[in-house]
């Protein structure tokens, strides 16, 4: 996670809408804001004009401004001292640095303070965090606020962790009179989800900061794979949650979810990189899932994302699993791909890294996307998995499995005369056991099949066709692959 600027959110706000702004605090902090309001950041006795100046002043790195209602129609409030000061701010300020953000709690007008040069606060974009509309536009404002705060505009936005969805999510996974509540909470999401993928005015098919490849088409680039990272954030969320702690009645849910996002991908002419990049978000929740149903040894789920769930296009119908082969979304920009994992890792990404990487004087990562994948995803996965040795072991053994079913679906394609299917990828386990390939993630696996035979979880679920010989012709291949990759690497 990219290491954001020292300072803090100041958030302004009338007492009537606490509440709300609980909740946005809690979101912010999520995801390692500081958070500046007067309830708790001042001490007993402070003197709180003076504080409230200097935190606007001095140390604010973004201004907040909650209307409402209640902030319209109240006569008296300290909140317009504290809008008086950041409009004085905003005067002082370049205007071609954001660090005033409007934010709507109610369907109501925002004053008309003038801040110079014409503008008004209502001349800011704002963000609404109106009923239905709330998930959606905190996830706009979480973003805003990181990119402001981050070192440079393209590092990696770390998504919010939207704690109502995960509270109300784990109240339902267990109540099968809450199947319908449930089912409208994540469709819902899913929905909402799809048209800002589908919108091309925040996706975009062509870029002409793209054609030259170079350090400016990098930053294009991952921009755009860093909003997809903060579009999918609910969803991802609510995957994991349901993949590790769903009963088999939600199953039907999660391949519907991930079908809904994969259906996305399918956009309009423009450059090929843009158009491999809308498999990202697949991708992502594949992952996701896919650690949460392993870790949890709920195969039943993994099967309904990876092999059930189907991504539909005009050359036909063909398993999750299929086109959720990390490479796709960045095939075209190997760099941009190398970048990404060592952004993921924490590393503070300069025009000079880029350039060092382009020309080959700084060590390139083997398996870029599956290292940035288990970087990225960590966080994430905390909600079901606390230790860090135990992640890495459940992520490969994660991406074995994928690896496997990704055979077996070419095996299948070819046997029923079907189109051409990815097969399977050789991700991060293959150089994490370089030194002693035997205890390797995919012989491990293997020798646990081998131990069960045709009692092996995943083949009671129906992976494979509950077919022993299907899985041991789709081990024999990735115990092979798995072997000449790691040669490859050294």
């Amino acid at each position: 996670m990219v290491r954001l600027q020292e300072g803090h959110v100041f958030i302004s706000y009338v007492r009537e809408d606490s509440g709300h702004v609980d909740r946005i605090q809690r979101v912010l902090q999520s995801v390692g804001v500081n958070v500046w309001r007067d309830k708790g950041s001042l001490v007993a006795g402070e003197d709180w004009k003076h504080s409230i100046t200097e935190a606007i002043k001095k140390n604010a790195l973004v201004f907040i401004a909650c209307f409402s209602d209640n902030s319209r129609t109240k006569e008296l409030t300290f909140q317009r001292e504290e809008l008086l000061l950041a409009a004085e701010q905003l005067r002082l300020r370049r205007p071609d640095k954001a660090w005033f953000i409007p934010v709507r709690l109610s369907d109501c007008e925002l004053p008309h303070y003038d801040v110079g040069a014409g503008r008004t606060f209502d001349t800011f974009h704002r963000v609404d965090l109106i009923g239905e509309n709330w998930d959606q536009g905190i996830a706009e404002l979480v973003s805003g606020v990181l990119t402001i705060l981050s070192p440079s505009a393209d590092a990696e936005v770390p998504a919010p962790i939207d704690t109502d969805l995960i509270v109300r999510m784990k109240a339902l996974l267990r109540d099968d009179r809450g199947q319908i509540e449930l089912e409208d909470l994540v469709r819902g999401a899913a929905n909402r989800t799809f048209g800002v993928l589908t919108d091309l005015t925040v996706f975009p098919s062509n870029d002409d900061a793209l054609l030259n490849r170079g350090v400016d088409a990098v930053h294009s680039f991952l921009g755009q794979a860093n909003r997809y990272w903060a579009e999918v954030s609910e969803i991802r969320d609510a995957l994991i949650l349901g993949c590790a702690w769903g009963l088999p009645s939600h199953n039907a849910l999660w391949t519907m979810t991930i079908e809904r996002i994969a259906n996305s991908a399918e956009g309009p002419d423009g450059l090929a990189m843009l158009n491999e990049l809308r498999r990202y978000p697949t991708t992502i929740l594949l992952y996701a899932g896919g650690i949460a149903a392993v870790h949890r040894g709920n195969f039943a789920a993994l099967k309904a994302i990876a092999w059930d769930a189907q991504s539909r296009t005009n050359r036909g119908a063909t398993p999750m699993i299929a086109v959720g082969h990390p490479w796709l979304p960045f095939g075209s920009f190997e760099l941009a791909a190398q970048v990404l994992a060592f952004q993921s890792e924490g590393e503070d990404i300069s025009d000079d890294t880029i350039a060092a990487l382009a020309q080959g004087t700084k060590g390139k990562r083997y398996t870029p996307i599956s290292d940035h994948l288990h970087d990225a995803l960590r966080e994430p996965a905390r909600a079901i998995i606390d230790d860090d040795s135990s992640y890495t072991e459940t992520f490969d053994r994660t991406e074995v499995l994928f690896a496997l079913l990704a055979e077996d679906a070419v095996t299948q394609s070819k046997a029923t005369g079907g189109g051409y299917v990815w097969g399977p990828w050789y991700g991060s386990y293959t150089w994490r056991s370089k030194w002693n390939p035997d205890s390797g993630a995919e012989v491990k696996l293997e020798q646990e099949f081998v131990s069960y035979a045709h009692n092996w979880p995943p083949l009671q679920v129906g992976l494979f066709g509950g077919s022993a010989a299907r899985a041991e012709a789709a081990f024999a291949v990735v115990i092979e692959g798995s072997q000449t990759a790691r040669q490859h690497h050294y």
